[in-house]
């Protein structure tokens, strides 16, 4: 079993409905799909697009999540934001 499934399994046994994730590791290549493959999961992530970093929150369809935009000037900061 990889990490996703892992994952996958630990959301789904623990009924989560908000899992915030550091040192995903994800990259441009990985779509949203590789994660939550058949989950009624809405993923929102900060990739670094190299090796290691990256953030990631996802969140099922009972949570209200909108991204909050983060001025450019962060930009080079791992951080995903949410108002809930």
């Amino acid at each position: 079993m990889n990490k996703t499934d892992n994952l996958l399994l630990e959301i789904d046994s623990r009924n989560l409905d908000c899992v915030f994730i550091t040192e995903s590791w994800l990259d441009s290549s990985m779509p949203n799909s590789f994660i939550i493959r058949d989950r009624q999961l809405t993923c929102l992530r900060k990739d670094r697009n190299r090796s290691g970093g990256g953030v990631c929150i996802l969140h099922g369809p009972m949570i209200t999540a909108v991204p909050v935009s983060i001025p450019k000037i962060f930009d080079h900061i791992e951080v995903c934001s949410v108002d809930i």
